[in-house]
């Protein structure tokens, strides 16, 4: 019997084949979009899980910061019981942000830089199951200067993977600069793109303790905040453990003079997601993807009742001969479950065919295998019938409640069935469309505010790089020459470039007021080169030596959060005294997620990065003169460099990814649903023929005949825009609570929103309403 459903059901397909197709094509691009939401999703929530014992592993956090000083893990491991295994990465202090590599192949010598070289304790691989190809994982970071590659860094050094025994020799990034040969003792498999772990390469923590970057012995440098540690634990329960890492934390501080922030151990599983918005965002596209799919089963219900009229002879002949209403509802789900099935191939097509440009869109690749895992492939068929089912059932319970005799009657065409459904259903999917299109616009909106607002300093014009050691000691030489070109108006050194965190954590107490603040070091060109505006006092000037060391520079949220009445003059006691002799305005030195908090900057020494503002004239040649300057001074080292524009586009690349998938999507959505209106309407059209043919006859005008087919479907349309304002207006409020700074929701972004759907509504309309008013009333009446 089922074979015969199939059978009749298939027949059907043929004989209506447009319809099919329609019906066919609506689900797959209703299911692809669902999918490829769904695997951005998965990616996401899956980061760090391909770890085993993920469930078991921590990272510390202070002060609601992942960076924790170099000496807390050997503390920890010699002081506290009830762990498994610590592990420090250091990220900075060993110079690996974009050092220098080179190597010897086939006699020819090559230098590359190789970005992101971490150094880590031995502990790596016990408490990170990363795959290493070859190489002993027990023993590969166990002596100093020894260095595990990723296989991928491994072939662009040496053009094959298996490298291990060669050398390679390591120019750090930083001042202190280890300059050294090290021994590639393993290669490990390129690390995931859901990890929120991520080197080229990791070279042995025991270096660091051989070369000493600092000057001091790494378990003694409590002011080298460069490093993550990483707890892993035999079990979950945690609790008892943090308690005492906070115990000997404090008593820590307190002997340095610091006023202690409360340590916390974050889940691996966690850290991804940590003080941030991405599950949020998550959910948001998760949720349009399943809209996504509610619109394609809306569509293919919208339509199979809309064809009741042409299907009612067929029903009726069915019941007479003596077909029970079940049959006929097994017969309909039949149908539907058919053109589920066809749709599933030809959804998987449409993703395979999609990967560039979704790639592009959401700013990565990642895998489609979870697509072809077995129990993937099991829930995703369950899950077609399943669509099959649900697109199926309402219809077949309409179409098989047909009374026979009114069917062969020909009364059918004047029942009304199901009418308040399929209203329903449109006001549905177009509040959806309508929602996401103002989530679009509000998105859009907020990312230009990111990008557009005011900084609190120039960031135009303005490159910024790492200096050489060569650089590094015949710096005043670079800089004269630098400043010989008209076109280079300022050049000034920092400890890192603005835009990311102040490097610097540091904690005081004045008048009664215990804070901590985020501080970084300059040169006295940094304030003018930046335009940071000076509300009291002066900068640093290089005719007073004693500011250098001994002075200090806050911004006014550091005036108000200490209290500071007056700011100038005041002096604070930082392992050493620093007095306050000026107070600059607020700026946003990292992004428009968090507030500005207490800063503050000191002139010392500390400064590897060099920035120079340009004019507007003639950039790519004096980016040019610069790079023959750096040339002329240090050719053993490539010369790379970035726009500090570019750098803070970078910290608004996931909302700008957020920006690109919701754009995207939403103009499937409203294509899919302008599909279902298209059909609707067409089949309205059909269903009407006589009624328009007498209405011509009569004196109808072709205006008030459109008006006529379509007054009705853009009445929905208009109660859809009254239930998507609130909704899209909960969901975008939601979302931008998660910036410190934001835009605000305006009444216009809701009424462009409705009136784009309405008119999108109309246009889709109205092609086939005109058609039909123009038609010849002759041809519609002749049948009759």
């Amino acid at each position: 019997m089922l074979k015969n459903y199939f059978k009749i059901a298939f027949r059907h397909l043929l004989k209506n084949k447009t319809n099919s197709v329609v019906n066919i094509f609506g689900l797959a691009v209703g299911m692809a979009g669902f999918l490829l939401i769904t695997l951005y999703c998965v990616n996401e929530l899956s980061f760090n899980k391909f770890f085993n014992d993920h469930n078991n592993i921590y990272q510390v956090e202070i002060a609601n910061g992942f960076y924790t000083p170099a000496p807390l893990g050997t503390v920890i491991k010699n002081n506290i019981p009830g762990f498994k295994k610590v592990v420090r990465i250091d990220n900075g202090l060993g110079g690996g942000k974009s050092p220098i590599v080179e190597v010897t192949v086939d006699g020819i010598s090559k230098k590359i830089k190789v970005k992101d070289i971490v150094f880590a304790d031995t502990t790596l691989f016990d408490v990170f199951s990363f795959h290493v190809l070859y190489g002993n994982p027990a023993t590969a970071l166990k002596d100093p200067y020894s260095v595990v590659l990723t296989r991928s860094t491994a072939l662009s050094l040496f053009g094959t993977d298996n490298v291990v025994g060669k050398t390679i020799h390591y120019v750090g990034d930083r001042n202190s600069q280890p300059d050294m040969d090290m021994t590639v003792t393993a290669i490990m498999e390129d690390i995931p793109n859901n990890s929120s772990i991520s080197f080229n390469a990791v070279g042995s923590y025991t270096t660091l303790y051989a070369v000493k970057p600092s000057g001091i012995d790494i378990d003694e440098d409590w002011g080298n905040w460069m490093s993550s540690t990483f707890i892993s634990f035999n079990q979950n329960d945690v609790s008892v453990f943090t308690g005492e890492v906070n115990k000997l934390w404090l008593e820590q501080e307190k002997r340095l003079g610091n006023t202690p922030s409360k340590i916390r151990l974050i889940p691996l599983d966690e850290v991804h997601f940590h003080n941030n918005s991405i599950e949020q965002l998550l959910l948001i596209l998760q949720l349009i993807g399943v809209f996504i799919l509610i619109i394609a089963i809306i569509n293919f219900i919208n339509l199979a009742i809309s064809k009741s009229a042409t299907r009612s002879r067929e029903i009726g002949i069915r019941q007479v001969v003596g077909s029970r209403r079940i049959e006929l509802i097994k017969q309909f789900l039949s149908e539907s479950i058919l053109i589920s099935l066809i749709a599933a191939p030809v959804a998987i097509l449409i993703v395979e065919l999609s990967r560039p440009f979704y790639f592009r869109m959401i700013g990565k690749q990642i895998s489609f295998d979870f697509i072809y895992q077995p129990y993937s492939v099991l829930i995703f068929i369950a899950g077609v019938i399943i669509i099959g089912t649900i697109s199926g059932i309402y219809p077949a319970i309409v179409l098989s409640a047909f009374k026979p005799v009114a069917v062969l009657k020909g009364e059918i065409t004047k029942v009304k069935r199901g009418n308040s459904i399929r209203h329903a259903l449109i006001v549905f999917q177009f509040a959806i469309s309508i929602a996401l299109i103002i989530c679009t616009i509000i998105v859009s909106k907020q990312v230009n505010y990111l990008k557009y607002q005011d900084l609190g300093f120039n960031d135009k014009n303005i490159i910024h790089f790492n200096q050489s050691k060569v650089i590094n000691k015949h710096f005043d030489v670079f800089k004269q020459k630098l400043l010989q070109n008209p076109d280079i108006l300022n050049v000034a050194r920092s400890n890192v470039a603005l835009g990311r965190d102040l490097p610097i954590g540091l904690s005081t107490e004045i008048n009664g007021v215990k804070k901590s603040f985020r501080a970084t070091t300059v040169d006295p060109d940094f304030i003018p080169t930046m335009k940071i505006k000076i509300t009291e006092g002066r900068p640093f000037s290089w005719d007073i030596k004693s500011d250098k060391m001994t002075t200090m520079i806050v911004n006014e949220a550091f005036v108000k959060e200490f209290m500071l009445k007056p700011a100038l003059g005041a002096e604070l006691d930082l392992n050493g005294k620093a007095r306050i002799i000026g107070v600059m305005k607020d700026f946003h030195y990292t992004s428009f997620h968090q507030k500005v908090e207490p800063a503050a900057l000191f002139w010392v020494d500390w400064n590897s990065e060099i920035n120079i503002h340009m004019t507007n004239k003639n950039v790519s040649k004096t980016i040019q003169y610069v790079k023959n300057t750096w040339d002329e001074l240090s050719p053993e080292t490539p010369f790379e460099f970035e726009f500090l524009d570019k750098t803070y586009d970078q910290l608004y690349k996931s909302d700008q990814r957020f920006q690109s998938i919701i754009n995207g999507f939403s103009i499937l959505a409203i294509i899919l649903a302008c599909m279902g209106l298209f059909g609707l309407i067409s089949q309205n059209t059909n269903r009407r023929t006589k009624e328009i043919g007498v209405r011509k006859i009569l004196g109808a005008s072709i205006n008030s005949i459109v008006f006529t087919l379509t007054n009705e479907l853009l009445k929905w349309v208009v109660i859809a825009n009254i239930i998507a304002w609130p909704l899209a207006w909960f969901i975008m409020n939601r979302w931008l609570q998660n910036f410190a700074y934001h835009t605000e929701m305006s009444w216009w972004m809701f009424v462009l929103s409705g009136g784009i759907a309405l008119i999108i509504a109309l246009a889709t309309i109205s092609s086939q309403a005109i058609k039909a008013a123009v038609s010849n009333p002759v041809e519609s009446l002749r049948q009759e």
